[in-house]
């Protein structure tokens, strides 16, 4: 994901400025939608109506990438307005490249935040009547049309003008749930011009074939405030609490699959805030709600087959798809998946679990594991120089492959992991690299003896008890060449209480289910780093050592003498 930067302008940022607009004067021009001049958007025009300091530029993994003016005081299109009582934003511009990278919501989001900390109740803007997709844009973010400022000579100048009334969060809001950046909390009747931006909007609404009108958004809420009384739960706001922005919708309603009623989790969130991994956080957070307040043994999704975004939430939910159903709206046959949870857990066979977590495998760990990202990078660190033959242990969809790759092009891959649908994700990779792919599990399997330069592994082993460590150990030392390392990274607990109390729950669980031993059912059962390093040493191991750690994923390297 890449980071989006804002800061305020200084002189020696005129020729970035100017860049910027330049970028986007011609490529709107390209577009046959031409705004402003060339010579509009020189500093020499600019400077008239502005200081350098009502510029702000964003940043995009440190390039320029976009800009806009905020002004205390506009007596041109509000002249209404006394200075002080509001900010009004001029000059929103976004590079060519930039375009749908989230660079224009970083801008309008930071617009709001300076509004709050200015002390000022409603922000303003304002843009060009037949600017369809412009005031979209806008409109998603929650600003409501309020007039036009007619042109007399030239009506292609008709500019629309926007407001947007920033919620006072110096207030408490009472919270049903709260996460590290989300209160879910009841909705109102105040919340309509953002549940509006949600459910009016084409882009958002895709999966349900088209947008609300405006008798439609407010039955919706009618229908909400009433599940509040008389179900004790529906569908609640989604607060930003950086913001204090409603940024979606997120809740539980009883739903009807195939004649039995069941409550599910549904979420719908702003399209301005996709990808960021809001869903997943206040639908992880409605699942905790049904089944430890609420007391539901089992919860479900239901999805529209063609909305995978969607789909992979209700996976990373800790969901599984149970079965399909048809569902008839508006005319539309719709095929849906119906996803479920159960309370306490139902464990899956480890091929059936990372099967089902195939497709959302790559976007989840990237975006929701703490040290995931850098740790894939630091475990190639940590090869040593020369090695030709390389064994992954549980290669998944080879997302630490990349780096490795990149350092060394020409090296040898075995890759063995239990899943084919992996597999398969990390073939579609890297078909032009020389790896050989063995769909197997490796606890038991024959890696050879004095076969490999070194050994890698990267978030596998923490499924495991010591017993099946320790074997799986010894056989990647025997596998290993004279002077070979073994490099693991993976998931590893602070405290032995955490490590036992996992370890508990997964006996506790295989047991309610009758698992035989022996048989591969994925639950976490991480170690504490020292028992790691231990293990190691036991296998023959020498100099084993943590090399790295962010968060709970940890590296930890041991040499073959």
């Amino acid at each position: 994901m890449k980071k989006i930067n804002i800061k305020q302008a200084t002189q020696s940022d005129i020729p970035v400025l100017e860049s910027i607009l330049l970028n986007t004067v011609n490529w709107l021009n390209e577009m046959g939608q031409p705004l402003w001049g060339a010579e509009d958007v020189k500093w020499s025009a600019l400077s008239k109506k502005h200081q350098i300091s009502d510029f702000y530029i964003a940043c995009m993994d440190g390039v320029p990438s976009g800009c806009m003016a905020i002004i205390e005081y506009d007596p041109f299109f509000w002249p209404d307005i006394e200075k002080g009582e509001s900010l009004f934003m001029h000059k929103l511009a976004v590079t060519k490249t930039a375009r749908k990278t989230g660079v224009a919501n970083a801008l309008v989001n930071f617009f709001k935040e300076q509004g709050r900390a200015r002390g000022v109740g409603i922000i303003r803007l304002d843009t060009h009547v037949w600017r369809s997709k412009t005031r979209a844009f806008y409109e998603r973010h929650g600003f409501v049309s309020v007039g036009v400022k007619v042109c007399e000579s030239d009506p292609r100048k008709n500019t629309a003008l926007y407001t947007y009334t920033l919620l006072d969060t110096t207030k408490p809001i009472k919270a049903l749930m709260e996460t590290d950046r989300l209160i879910l909390r009841e909705m109102a009747q105040d919340d309509y011009p953002a549940l509006a931006a949600i459910l009016q909007d084409e882009q958002t609404m895709y999966a349900w074939e088209s947008a609300f009108s405006d008798a439609e958004t407010q039955e919706w809420l009618d229908r909400n405030l009433r599940r509040y009384t008389e179900d004790g739960f529906g569908f609640w706001a989604v607060v930003l609490k950086s913001s204090g922005d409603m940024i979606g919708q997120c809740g539980i309603t009883w739903q009807d699959v195939e004649g039995e009623r069941v409550p599910e989790i549904g979420y719908l969130f702003n399209c301005a805030y996709w990808h960021n991994g809001y869903a997943t956080e206040a639908a992880a957070a409605c699942k905790e709600y049904a089944f430890d307040t609420l007391g539901f043994k089992e919860i479900f999704s239901i999805v529209r087959s063609t909305n995978i975004a969607a789909k992979d939430v209700a996976i990373r939910n800790g969901m599984i798809i149970r079965n399909r159903i048809v569902k008839h709206y508006r005319g539309v046959d719709m095929p849906h998946f119906v996803l479920s949870a159960k309370n306490p857990p139902e464990l899956l066979k480890m091929d059936d679990f990372f099967t089902t977590q195939a497709t959302a495998y790559d976007e989840y760990m990237l975006n929701n594991v703490a040290g995931f990202p850098k740790g894939c990078a630091e475990l190639a660190n940590h090869i040593p120089d020369g090695v030709q033959m390389l064994l992954d242990l549980g290669c998944g969809t080879g997302l630490e492959l990349e780096e490795i790759f990149k350092w060394n092009p020409d090296v040898q891959v075995t890759g063995i992991d239990l899943t084919q649908a992996m597999l398969d994700r990390l073939y579609e990779k890297y078909n032009d690299k020389q790896i050989t792919l063995i769909c197997v599990s490796f606890i038991g399997y024959d890696f050879g003896c004095e076969k490999y330069d070194c050994v890698i592994s990267f978030e596998a082993m923490h499924h495991f008890t010591h017993e099946e460590k320790l074997a799986l150990y010894k056989n990647i030392y025997r596998a290993l060449k004279p002077g070979g390392r073994y490099v693991e990274g993976d998931y590893m607990v602070e405290t032995q209480d955490e490590e036992d109390r996992l370890s508990a729950k997964k006996k506790e669980y295989r047991a309610a289910q009758n698992i035989p031993d022996g048989e591969l059912y994925h639950f976490d059962t991480p170690c504490t780093v020292e028992n790691q390093i231990k293990l190691f040493t036991d296998a023959g191991f020498n100099g084993a050592e943590k090399v790295w750690r962010e968060a709970n994923t940890t590296i930890i390297i041991g040499e073959k003498l």
